[in-house]
């Protein structure tokens, strides 16, 4: 994912700024046509690698005496009157654009900067240096979805927006951390602010990180705590308030540069943004991707025939799967997955009408409520929360699934122990009552896990967010737990200001529209669940299943079992010496999941999937090889 990446040192000491810093840009250009910007000093130098969509112009941005300059990747909006002020107060704009009015807001309220940057509303991460000084300030959106990864090292700092970068300097010892594999096969994401790397670690949200004199020092300017709940439950009044501002979160992503389009499923958070789009911006390009005659297409089409979007479809089928794991694992850099990794055709296909995609990213977990089952809303202490939390996270992943007996009995000790203390340790520091129940899946699976599923698009196209709005955010968590479970509020808003798409075109999570009746919607659930359970038991028995499943748009227990080449490449890598050398698993254990999953016993395409992604993490990551 393109974005900043840099370096900042004590005068004279290594490396050497002037080589690595163009080593340091060019692996994280993607493409030719990225534009690139550098800024070199005698102790920093910084680079921007980017789209050349939002802020196009060329960084750093100074200020006007020349001492403070700014590079930024990614958008705020709505600060006009902020803005105005700041002109009032004597400052003078040349450039006009974010990276420039957040320059000057930051030299306007430097000493208080920290309470004063969680008035921006956007997603965002920008380096201000101060020329005279030699500090470095770093700072990210509230909720941290612009990756920035930190390295300190003896006498100086790196930091990129990706991994690889870092690793340009060859002086760093290139180890896995053994705690985040043990997170990553035990949740399928990594906690906090760890890597799978050793000795580099992510940025956390909202923070105003910085540097000077080798010393570094991180400020936490916001947190979800701070978001009061509200006392009088109006539900109408509810109702009407979170349309208003959604159509308000949506309405601010689509101004300035770029062509616009969505990714359109069969769920929906997509839908909810296409439809609140004002007419004068339509029509719009959509793509729905999947298998063939999936629901997710037959249901984004009705959308798009409603909302008269210039509609398109991407077949996604074993072989295009296959052809990209290598190149997506090398974009996300180990931290995805390899089963979630299905877009990169879909990609290139939308970059043909759009260059901005408009993501329903988290929006079942921010107003839908799907974290919140009854187990977590009527939660009474933190020890409880714990329970559930792990439980809910171990689902099927190796902790419910292989246990001890996958890992090398040097290893299992280590390695089964340590992902409960990770949780437990976190939800101890960040969580208060029971009623902050999200919040831990926001910092943790938002933001470790869903946001890396638009790291490879965003190669390609940038990304706007509008469920992370944060007008919207504010209002929806202030909402009772209640409210929010099984999409009730968000439901009714649906229903009330987009009938025309909600309220007869079924959600492809259940079959029905989300105005059926409880009592229908789940008995066709319990139809969906039979027909499901009978496919799976005549597998087991090694017949054909007897009913054709368009519920899912992916197949990947399948594509492992029936694409020859996938299969031979799935047992050919992970029972490989080099991968056996490594010493992590028990390689009879793993030869007979791999066994399980290709006969069709078990269906193990999500553990498979962790086991690849991992070792093909190792080989470019750990081992440097150029696959």
């Amino acid at each position: 994912m393109p974005g900043l990446t840099g370096i900042i040192k004590e005068q004279g000491n290594t490396p050497d700024i002037e080589q690595l810093l163009p080593k340091m840009c060019e692996i994280i250009k993607y493409e030719d046509w990225y534009k690139t910007d550098t800024f070199l000093d005698k102790t920093i130098g910084m680079g921007r690698v980017s789209l050349g969509i939002l802020n196009p112009e060329t960084q750093p941005i100074f200020n006007e005496n020349k001492n403070l300059c700014i590079m930024m990747e990614g958008e705020i909006y709505d600060y006009r009157d902020l803005k105005e002020d700041l002109i009032s107060k004597g400052h003078t704009f040349l450039v006009n654009n974010d990276p420039e009015f957040i320059l000057h807001f930051y030299e306007e309220y430097k000493s208080d900067f920290a309470e004063k940057v969680k008035e921006l509303n956007g997603i965002f991460l920008f380096a201000i240096y101060d020329c005279n000084s030699h500090e470095l300030i770093i700072c990210n959106d509230r909720y941290g979805l612009k990756p920035l990864y930190l390295c300190k090292r003896d006498n100086y700092l790196l930091f990129s927006s990706e991994i690889k970068a870092i690793l340009q300097d060859q002086s760093i010892k290139r180890e896995v951390n053994l705690e985040a594999m043990t997170e990553f096969f035990s949740f399928g994401y990594v906690l906090g602010d760890k890597t799978l790397m050793e000795g580099i670690k992510l940025l956390p949200p909202a923070s105003v990180f910085t540097y000077s004199n080798a010393k570094s020092e991180i400020k936490k300017y916001w947190s979800w705590n701070e978001i009061k709940k509200i006392d009088v439950i109006n539900e109408e009044k509810i109702v009407d308030e979170l349309g208003r501002l959604w159509l308000q979160a949506v309405e601010r992503r689509m101004q300035g540069n770029g062509k616009i389009g969505a990714f359109l499923s069969g769920g929906l958070d997509s839908r909810a943004i296409v439809s609140a789009i004002d007419s004068k911006y339509l029509p719009i390009h959509t793509l729905t991707f999947g298998k063939k005659d999936c629901d997710d297409y037959t249901i984004a089409k009705r959308v798009s025939e409603t909302l008269k979007t210039k509609h398109h479809f991407v077949e996604i089928t074993a072989e295009r799967w296959f052809s990209g794991i290598e190149k997506t694992v090398w974009i996300t850099e180990g931290f995805l997955n390899v089963i979630h990794q299905h877009t990169w055709d879909a990609v290139d296909r939308m970059k043909e009408n759009s260059d901005i995609n408009l993501n329903g990213f988290a929006g079942d977990l921010v107003v839908g409520g799907s974290y919140l089952s009854k187990d977590f809303v009527n939660i009474k202490n933190i020890e409880d929360y714990l329970n559930n939390v792990f439980l809910k996270m171990n689902k099927g992943y190796i902790g419910s699934t292989c246990g001890k007996e996958i890992y090398n009995s040097h290893m299992s000790e280590i390695l089964c122990t340590s992902s409960r203390n990770s949780i437990e340790k976190w939800i101890k520091q960040e969580i208060k009552t029971s009623q902050d129940s999200d919040y831990f899946f926001l910092n943790n699976r938002v933001r470790r896990f869903t946001i890396m599923g638009t790291v490879s698009a965003q190669t390609k196209l940038e990304n706007r967010k509008p469920f992370y709005d944060n007008d919207f955010i504010e209002f929806v968590y202030s909402l009772p737990n209640e409210l929010r479970s099984n999409s009730y509020i968000y439901n009714k808003m649906l229903i009330k200001f987009f009938p025309a798409t909600f309220k007869f075109i079924p959600w492809q999570k259940t079959g029905m529209p989300i105005s059926a009746p409880k009592n229908i919607a789940k008995g066709y659930r319990l139809y969906r669940g039979c027909k499901s359970l009978t496919n799976s038991l005549l597998r087991k028995i090694s017949l054909s299943p007897m009913f054709k499943d368009n519920t899912n748009y992916v197949d990947y227990n399948n594509w492992m079992r029936n694409n020859k080449e996938l299969r031979k490449y799935i047992y050919d890598t992970l029972l490989s010496e080099k991968s056996m050398n490594r010493g992590y698993f028990n390689s009879e254990f793993l030869k007979k999941l791999i066994d399980d999953h290709m006969k069709g016993k078990k269906s193990h395409a999500q553990i498979i999937g962790l086991f690849l992604t991992f070792e093909l993490f190792n080989r470019m990551f750990i081992d440097g090889e150029k696959l």
